[in-house]
């Protein structure tokens, strides 16, 4: 019945409305913003399929959310067109906050996430120098693996648990706001985070909000790119967690404090570099850049580590070979961040669980000004502004073209002799996305990840005991349909 509604809805939009009347059209989303948010995912996850599987001949394939085109690219060489060579073109906010990231705007306001532009260019290379450049990744090594050691003995001191997941994001929050902010506990004080959190990823991800709020705004006079009434109280609720951390620790922010600029934190620096002093050290880019962490600081190591664990669970072999590498390295001996990143297995096995389980499964963007492009059999279309596209970063993780027949098995060796820094520039692999808007914190998500992995696989062995039965909901992060239960056991040569 949904595919028939949807197909009427195209013979009344899509008769003004086809920009590209020589690629495949899927009837599936016109209907989207109408229905119930658990019809919308069950169906998005339909939809999302189907444009992948239309799009199999020319690498693109289209739809419609309403009136609006949404391009669907499957061919990598399309995404490279669009995402690296047009990034010029697109913008995550669109006109008017009407672009896929407008809700998270409209939330959480001022943050790199949410910026286009000089900002955007500005902030990215904050993020990038604090969170992803070599000397401050060694600089805080470290911390990291005292971190993590500190985490590994919380499970080992547990042994049995019912929700893998909630250790896991106490490491990650306690890892991401102490190179942040110097807080070496933030775990401990941010419980109350998770409902805001939780709200904000559900409505910024929302396919049926967007309507909700035409609506809303509609009745009460607003413009659409003005915060409705929802969003202004969720925002005020992230707003009062991130306040409230770093006005309790206004101390680990002062600017002025007498200390070497390398042992400084990254929103002390921040706040030295925009003007803060011992007095006010919370300036707009302080107070945007920790609103970055709060929305985006520990989903994607936390995702990563508990897909790691379900996939060792499930391959003992690989885990046996990854403990071997790790306790035959000198890492293990004399541990510095050089040494952890010659570990060939450790590389292949974290490269392989970003393909098959990348942080943020899509990706789209707002169509800012008219692109041209050629498909797979030579095909030129022009694709139009305030278009939408999409790429589904999951599905092309797992294309049988791009990877082969066993495209979705969990296997770290098709990485001898792969780069995924080659793969990465072809557009095949991105989970950190590419060209000027990857993710800027790539080197401080991997460095989590591997350092967990070491630590944990030399102390204790940890099984999830549910591997076989848990699997992965679609949807805006690569969360499980139930939690991760896990047993815990020393190793018997420690």
């Amino acid at each position: 019945m949904l595919q028939t509604i949807s197909a009427v809805l195209y013979a009344i939009f899509g008769l003004r409305n086809n920009p590209l009347p020589d690629i495949p059209y899927i009837s599936c989303f016109p209907t989207l913003g109408l229905l119930s948010e658990k019809w919308s995912d069950d169906f998005y996850s339909t939809s999302m399929r189907a444009l992948f599987n239309a799009a199999a001949e020319e690498g693109i394939s289209w739809t419609l959310i309403g009136d609006v085109p949404l391009i669907y690219l499957r061919d990598p060489t399309l995404i490279r067109q669009v995402f690296v060579k047009n990034a010029e073109s697109i913008s995550r906010c669109g006109v008017q906050t009407r672009g896929p990231f407008g809700t998270g705007k409209r939330i959480i306001r001022s943050a790199l996430i949410t910026a286009d532009g000089d900002v955007a260019r500005h902030w990215h290379a904050d993020m990038t120098r604090g969170f992803h450049n070599r000397l401050a990744m060694e600089g805080f090594h470290p911390k990291l693996i005292s971190i993590a050691a500190g985490h590994v003995q919380r499970l080992r001191d547990v042994g049995l648990g019912g929700n893998l997941q909630s250790h896991l994001q106490d490491y990650a929050m306690d890892a991401v706001w102490c190179l942040g902010l110097g807080l070496e506990n933030a775990s401990e004080c941010t419980r109350d985070w998770e409902e805001p959190f939780a709200n904000y990823v559900q409505m910024a991800a929302s396919i049926s909000h967007p309507l909700h709020h035409t609506v809303i705004n509609f009745l009460c006079g607003r413009e659409f790119e003005e915060p409705d009434y929802f969003e202004n109280d969720l925002h005020e609720r992230i707003e009062k967690c991130v306040l409230q951390l770093l006005e309790a620790n206004l101390d680990l922010l002062n600017p002025e404090a007498v200390k070497p600029r390398e042992q400084m934190n990254f929103l002390q620096i921040i706040s030295h570099e925009t003007g803060g002093s011992a007095a006010q050290p919370i300036t707009p880019d302080v107070l945007a850049h920790a609103r970055q962490i709060f929305s985006h600081g520990f989903p994607a190591p936390t995702l990563l580590l508990l897909w790691a664990l379900k996939e060792l669970s499930l391959y003992p072999e690989v885990k046996q070979k990854l403990r071997a590498e790790l306790q035959e390295s000198e890492w293990y001996h004399q541990k510095e961040l050089l040494l952890l990143s010659r570990l060939p297995y450790l590389d292949a096995v974290v490269n392989e669980l970003l393909r098959l389980h990348p942080p943020i499964p899509t990706t789209a963007r707002a169509i800012d000004r008219p692109l041209s492009m050629q498909t797979q059999s030579g095909a030129n279309l022009v694709v139009p502004v305030e278009a939408r596209v999409a790429v589904s970063i999951a599905m092309l993780h797992q294309d049988p073209h791009i990877w082969g027949q066993d495209a979705s098995r969990f296997l770290p060796d098709r990485w001898d002799g792969l780069l995924p820094n080659t793969t990465e520039s072809q557009c095949k692999y991105l989970p950190f996305l590419t060209g000027h808007r990857r993710c800027p914190c790539t080197g401080f998500v991997l460095q989590q990840v591997k350092v967990f992995l070491a630590v944990l696989l030399t102390e204790v062995d940890l099984e999830v005991t549910n591997a076989s039965t848990v699997e992965k909901k679609l949807g805006p992060v690569s969360e499980p349909t139930e939690p991760m239960a896990f047993r815990v056991t020393p190793i018997k040569n420690n």
